[in-house]
């Protein structure tokens, strides 16, 4: 994977290498973070305008475990940045920041996605004796990580929930 020498400073390219061997779970990791970031990021810039701290703490959470899992380094420390940050003012700029930062992140992540095959690699006959896991996580970026991960050695089923897990497990949700 040759990318720009920017994409250092924005991405975590060891991060990023570990798929090499799995570009359709690289595709699936990256596009889930390119999907849900924006909105995210918007969400954000509501509830900040709206000063309510411990929604926007909690989003923020969700924005900074999103970069952190699909590698985009330089988003996860300006997250840090405005959680630490009190001031209203200063908050806003950091604020306008992580949306220029996303900007720069998206092109790098897209020119690591033009390469990508978009065939599946041959994962070979079905192993009937493996283990189910069951993710509960609502952060999309984190779930194509696991899957990434753990998609060839687990059968995964996805629960945003815990509410949605219990039910999995009672049968009740196919």
């Amino acid at each position: 994977m040759s990318l720009p020498e920017a994409a250092a400073a924005l991405l975590d390219l060891e991060h990023l290498k570990r798929f090499s061997q799995n570009p359709k779970g690289l595709r699936e990791l990256i596009d889930a973070f390119l999907d849900t970031t924006e909105p995210i990021l918007n969400e954000l810039e509501r509830v900040s305008r709206q000063q309510n701290a411990m929604e926007f703490h909690q989003i923020l959470h969700a924005l900074n475990g999103a970069a952190n899992s699909a590698g985009a380094r330089a988003m996860a420390d300006q997250c840090k940045v405005l959680a630490q940050q009190r001031e209203p003012e200063r908050r806003v700029a950091i604020l306008h920041d992580l949306a220029d930062c996303f900007q720069r992140t998206r092109e790098m992540l897209k020119a690591i996605l033009v390469p990508l095959s978009t065939e599946t690699r041959d994962a070979g006959p079905l192993d009937v004796a493996r283990k189910t896991l069951l993710l509960v996580e609502d952060n999309a970026s984190a779930r194509a990580l696991l899957h990434a991960i753990l998609a060839d050695e687990y059968e995964l089923i996805d629960a945003e929930t815990g509410e949605t897990a219990l039910r999995f497990c009672e049968g009740a949700v196919v």
